[in-house]
């Protein structure tokens, strides 16, 4: 199936729209299309356009309310449909395809990371935060998982303004920089702040790193001290929020 969505390109949508018509009448549910994906191969990269795409045709027919109703009572979970780290989806991923797509109707995480990518340059954080803590439970808003994707999102938005404007060639550190850095990070502290606490400090810093971790891949070698620096500095100014 890897090798079909590579050579036709709308081999996902027409997939996508067969299934969710079968699922809109019943004939089957999100738990037989989980145990169709198994003979996906490549599941960590394909499983997930996979099952977007059936989202996606099901909502350009059918409201969202009715997906969610056949979602839940099939009782399957976004991440059952792929393999690998979800933070490589939410957050790690440059293009953000799998964030932007309709998935985020039935994956609360994915609905918390689009809406940070859309909202952080022009929405006041307190606005942000209501959102967030309107649109999920609080076992959401407890758990790690949502810490990272928070922050994660948050490190993704300062870089992308700032060291990473270009994608795979990173500006060099300056003063100019780390105060453009800080300006956006002082922006943003409300929101932050808000959500961090002794209890999930650990997941803080571990989001800082797994983040670093992913960019030394995109960078060469004798970027990577600048980078690492920056990061520092990065971590040093979130812990003393």
């Amino acid at each position: 199936m890897g090798d079909m969505i590579i050579d036709v390109p709308k081999y996902s949508d027409i997939i996508g729209c067969f299934i969710a018509e079968l699922i809109e009448c019943k004939a089957i549910n999100f738990k037989d299309v989980l145990e169709v994906s198994d003979v996906i191969e490549n599941r960590s990269q394909y499983g997930p356009v996979f099952i977007s795409s059936i989202i996606s045709e099901y909502l350009s027919s059918y409201p969202e309310s009715k997906l969610q109703d056949d979602w839940k009572s099939s009782n399957v979970k976004p991440t059952d449909f792929f393999e690998g780290d979800y933070k490589d989806i939410l957050i790690n991923d440059i293009k953000d395809k799998i964030v932007d797509s309709s998935i985020s109707s039935v994956w609360p995480l994915a609905d918390i990371a689009k809406y940070l990518k859309n909202n952080l340059d022009n929405k006041k954080p307190e606005d942000i935060v209501k959102y967030i803590e309107s649109h999920n439970n609080k076992n959401i808003l407890k758990s790690s998982s949502f810490i990272e994707v928070l922050i994660g999102r948050c490190i993704k938005y300062v870089t992308t303004k700032t060291i990473f404007q270009n994608q795979f060639r990173p500006r060099e550190h300056s003063r100019e920089l780390y105060k453009e850095k800080e300006e956006i990070i002082t922006h943003i502290k409300p929101l932050i702040t808000h959500f961090i606490n002794n209890s999930n400090s650990v997941d803080v810093i571990y989001s800082i790193q797994d983040y670093c971790l992913d960019t030394k891949y995109r960078i060469g070698k004798k970027e990577r001290k600048n980078i690492y620096y920056y990061y520092y500095l990065n971590i040093n100014f979130i812990i003393s929020l």
